[in-house]
Order: structure tokens, then sequence, then C-alpha cells
């Protein structure tokens, strides 16, 4: 679990998006129109507000994910 002096550095994030890669079926998407939820990890420090670490986190909700993935950063003991 975490700890004090944990550090957040990345989270999953959904974000509305055009279809990716490189297939013809992608392809077609993207002329269409095919936006859809999109997951990537939001890289924390480079956020440029603190409103947009909790905006991606919070976009980990229940209609979109069953799960959200946090990694974080701690310091190694120097007893």
């Amino acid at each position: 679990g975490e700890k004090v002096g944990d550090v957040l550095r990345y989270t999953s994030q959904w974000t509305l998006g055009l279809p990716r890669g490189d297939g013809v079926i992608t392809t077609a998407m993207s002329f269409a129109g095919g936006i859809g939820w999109q997951v990537s990890m939001f890289d924390v420090a480079r956020a440029s507000r603190w409103e947009d670490v909790v905006t991606a986190l919070v976009s980990n909700e229940g209609s979109r994910t069953d799960e959200v993935v946090m990694l974080f950063e701690r310091p190694l003991s120097t007893e």
C-alpha cells in the first residue's frame, strides 16, 4: 500500500479521441469520425496544474473501467 512520502508519478486516464493504429479499419473509422474513449498513462510530473492531475484521476469512472492504475515512487530506505 501507499505510505507517507510516496510520490504519485503516473495514473491511468481516459480521454476522447480518434482510433489509434495503422490498419484499414482504423483509417476508415478516423474518416468516419469514430471517436471513442481511450486509456493512457498520465505523467503527473508534466502536469502544468494540480487540476490536470485531478481530472486524470477522476476520468477513471465506473462507466469506463473497473480499475485505476497508479504508479508511485518511494524513496529507498537508508537504514
